[in-house]
């Protein structure tokens, strides 16, 4: 088939016996199909460290019919993701971590780049995601007192507690006497 564009059509008709005829002033114009690519994140584009957010690409034709079997990938910086269909939802979805490295903690900007042959590339440039430390507290408490003699004892307690109060497992807690 012809690549995309104007194309310049010569029409012929003819049979033994009667006056063939031909037209050369018929044009043939042939486009990409329009395209929308609309973003929107599961819960939202800013989490923590122990977060995680999913990242929801819808990429439809004019008529609003999903395009299936499309490259969708989200980037930031020089690191890109390819985002992978789901049927049930007729999105492609990508989910970050708080954890992830890269990108790493710090407010990305990313860009989405929609594309299949035959359909109109859509790029989307205004999303940011944003990747924080997790907000912890640390509360100290003695089991006695924190003024014992040579021969007592005590015992010194260290609640390290994430935003959500539940334990930060696996923490390292030092302590150094002067």
């Amino acid at each position: 088939p012809p690549g995309f564009g104007i194309h310049s059509l010569t029409i012929q008709a003819g049979k033994y016996g009667y006056v063939n005829q031909e037209d050369v002033t018929e044009t043939l114009t042939l486009r990409e199909e329009p395209t929308s690519l609309v973003i929107s994140w599961s819960n939202t584009n800013s989490i923590t460290y122990v977060e995680s957010t999913t990242l929801i690409a819808s990429y439809r034709m004019n008529n609003l019919t999903p395009i299936t079997t499309a490259t969708i990938t989200v980037t930031i910086g020089v690191d890109s993701w390819l985002l992978v269909w789901h049927p049930g939802t007729q999105t492609y979805r990508y989910t970050f971590t708080g954890a992830d490295s890269p990108p790493g903690f710090g407010v990305h900007s990313i860009t989405i780049d929609a594309s299949k042959t035959g359909y109109e590339t859509q790029v989307n440039g205004t999303e940011v995601l944003i990747l924080s430390i997790e907000p912890t507290t640390f509360v100290i408490s003695w089991s006695n007192t924190n003024s014992i003699t040579y021969v007592k004892s005590t015992i010194l307690i260290v609640n390290f507690t994430m935003s959500d109060g539940s334990p930060v497992t696996a923490a390292t807690v030092n302590v150094t006497i002067d």
